[in-house]
């Protein structure tokens, strides 16, 4: 499915830090297991990478066996760094199929939900039934029950996004008593549910769209959703069918607005239906288009020949008609036989930029292979298709955005029963100047009592001469304080970073008086820095989110002149460049680049510069500068 850039703004890799001791380093097999893909590895142990998401400053995806599941720690550069195993729930057993996912949501504190569905007998009848399981920032993994309706119809979730003001997932799927040959002697109503941040064990309250009956009006799904920005408004996207000639029906790709759900009732819209009224089309991945635009990716029919086609469509839930757009593959659409499709629609860190993702047969005969392109928010495409294979078959099932711009996506390699697991960045163009380090493992290490109480004591000799420390894993909202008196006016400087998380800093005076504050976004670094005089004073660190191992800096000096100096060379183009390459890294706004550069594009550039380089070196900041300047989106 589609990737869901619709939790916190930083997702925290929980499992890995607490549970390192049992991961597993996992380097990437030699290229020959799917010598013929073009870019990315292939991982022989898996038969398909399903799921993946941002996790921090890196990815975190499902790698499927035969018995189970592995969740994998990914760098930002798509390598394996380890993995813990899922076993399936208690409730598998004879009667039921491993869970198979089709989507992972990311939640608060680093959670992860996994979405899916199960294949169980009950008295000789086999049945789908929804499943969800909820893995802990500990790496518990806590399983649903199976969601299931009466009567052996099958209930299939898709995919799903976090309600941050709810505190809860929200997640679509089907209802149905069958498949259906384009008679509709079955019917499908699509499905939405509400479940809570923290538990998945209770039932869930579950809303229906449609009908469950036959009839030619009567088969909907829904396969994506999203949040449009306004509390408690969504935006879901799937199929509804309509009739057709010769006592058929068609599908017809469409959206859906949902609102409520959590304290009122629920609130779903009309279908809005986007593509040509006498072909089947599906929509299975939704994205903002800006503006109150919806952009969708999906599969539709080539009208001149009736081959499959894949589908991009950009609309408005107005009254204007959507923009639809038609890809066969080959173009001229001869191809009748093959399963052309994008599911995955990923926005890029340029604003009005998207990447879509799927597979189509190239040649009547041929195998489905994986494909790829980048799009504007008007469908139009800078250059031809990317596909994966030629010969073998593949397949790309899901993508996500990195924190740096690469976007990593998963899927298989080879076809039918015989494929493996495929991994790899689709765009590798790094956003960032330069490579983000990880906390200096040479400072002392806080012990359990230190973070236990929540502070320690620093001297006035260790605050004018500098210090550092490292810290544990923090939970969010936790705090960390660093006390110490000063007999005489210095001035100080304080940073951190974490290895993943966000954290705050926060300089206080004996009253509890904010003298000066840090809080960039994500897992930006923090810089502060103020001249204070004698008197007890406090700098805290404060997570913001689930934090994994941080360093915690001070130095008694004021580096902001060195800065200042650098940033009075750039032109206006060059200001205006690096303002949005810092505000898009989550620094924040640092003013009017078009009348000057001020104190906050001071401490952003060294926050920055803190993510880069433990100690500052007056000697690398003009390239620092200088590499940021052209990085940044125009």
């Amino acid at each position: 499915m589609a990737d869901k850039r619709t939790g916190p703004p930083t997702v925290t890799f929980f499992i890995f830090v607490t549970l390192l001791t049992i991961a597993t380093t996992m380097a990437a097999p030699a290229r020959p297991a799917c010598a013929e893909a073009v870019i990315g590895d292939c991982y022989p142990q898996y038969s398909a990478i399903s799921a993946v998401v941002e996790a921090g400053s890196g990815f975190a995806a499902l790698g499927e066996q035969e018995t189970g599941f592995d969740l994998l720690r990914i760098s930002a550069s798509g390598k394996i760094l380890g993995h813990i195993t899922i076993d399936p729930p208690t409730w598998v057993g004879p009667e039921a199929s491993a869970p198979k996912f089709e989507d992972m949501v990311a939640g608060p504190d680093g959670t992860l939900l996994l979405i899916g569905w199960a294949v169980v007998t009950e008295a000789d009848i086999s049945y789908q039934a929804g499943v969800v399981a909820l893995v802990s920032m500990g790496g518990a993994v806590t399983w649903s029950n199976p969601l299931r309706q009466s009567g052996g119809t099958s209930t299939i979730l898709y995919a799903g996004t976090y309600d941050t003001a709810g505190k809860r997932f929200l997640v679509v799927g089907r209802h149905t008593n069958g498949a259906d040959n384009g008679k509709c002697e079955f019917w499908s109503q699509g499905i939405v549910l509400s479940i809570p941040e923290a538990d998945v064990t209770h039932a869930f309250p579950v809303r229906f769209v449609g009908a469950s009956e036959p009839g030619p009006r009567n088969r909907i799904a829904l396969y994506d959703i999203m949040p449009i920005g306004a509390k408690g408004q969504f935006v879901a996207t799937g199929f509804a069918t309509a009739k057709a000639a010769g006592n058929r029906c068609q599908d017809n790709a469409m959206a859906v607005q949902i609102s409520g759900g959590a304290k009122s009732d629920w609130t779903i819209g009309k279908p809005y239906v986007i593509g040509a009224g006498d072909a089947d089309e599906d929509a299975y991945a939704i994205a903002d288009g800006g503006k109150g635009r919806f952009l969708l990716a999906g599969k539709g029919t080539f009208s001149n020949t009736g081959a499959p086609a894949a589908l991009l469509a950009a609309f408005t839930f107005a009254n204007a008609a959507p923009m639809v757009r038609i890809d066969p593959f080959p173009e001229d659409g001869s191809d009748t036989t093959g399963g052309d499709r994008y599911r995955v629609i990923v926005p890029l860190k340029e604003e009005g930029r998207y990447l879509v993702a799927g597979s189509a047969s190239q040649r009547r005969q041929d195998r489905n292979q994986g494909i790829w392109q980048f799009i504007s928010s008007t469908l139009e495409s800078p250059g031809p298709a990317n596909f994966l294979t030629h010969e073998s078959g593949s397949d790309i099932a899901g993508a996500a955005l990195g924190q740096d711009g690469r976007v990593l996506a998963v899927g298989t390699h080879g076809q039918g029963k015989n494929t493996i697991g495929w991994m790899g960045l689709l765009n590798d163009q790094v956003t960032s100047a330069g490579t983000r380090r990880e906390p200096d493992s040479q400072l002392p290490m806080l012990d359990a009592k230190d973070m236990e109480a929540g502070s320690i004591v620093v001297s006035r000799n260790e605050i004018g001469n500098g210090v550092g420390f490292r810290g544990p894993h923090m939970t969010a909202r936790a705090q960390m304080e660093f006390r110490f008196s000063l007999v005489d006016a210095i001035d100080i400087t304080a940073t951190a970073l974490a290895s993943t998380g966000d954290v705050d800093l926060a300089l206080m005076d004996s009253h509890g008086a904010i003298l000066a504050y840090s809080s960039n976004l994500g897992d930006a670094g923090e810089y502060l820095h103020a001249k204070v005089g004698p008197g007890d004073y406090g700098v805290k660190l404060i997570a913001a989110s689930y934090v994994s191992d941080f360093e915690f800096r001070t130095m008694s000096a004021d580096v902001g002149k060195e800065v200042m100096l650098s940033l009075s060379g750039l032109d206006p183009d060059g200001r205006k460049a690096l303002n949005a390459f810092l505000k898009n890294a989550g620094y924040g706004d640092g003013g009017n680049p078009d009348i000057g550069l001020g104190g906050d594009t001071v401490c952003s550039v060294l926050a920055y510069y803190n993510t880069l380089y433990a100690d500052f070196r007056p000697a690398e900041l003009d390239s620092v500068i200088a590499n940021a300047t052209p990085a940044a989106p125009q």
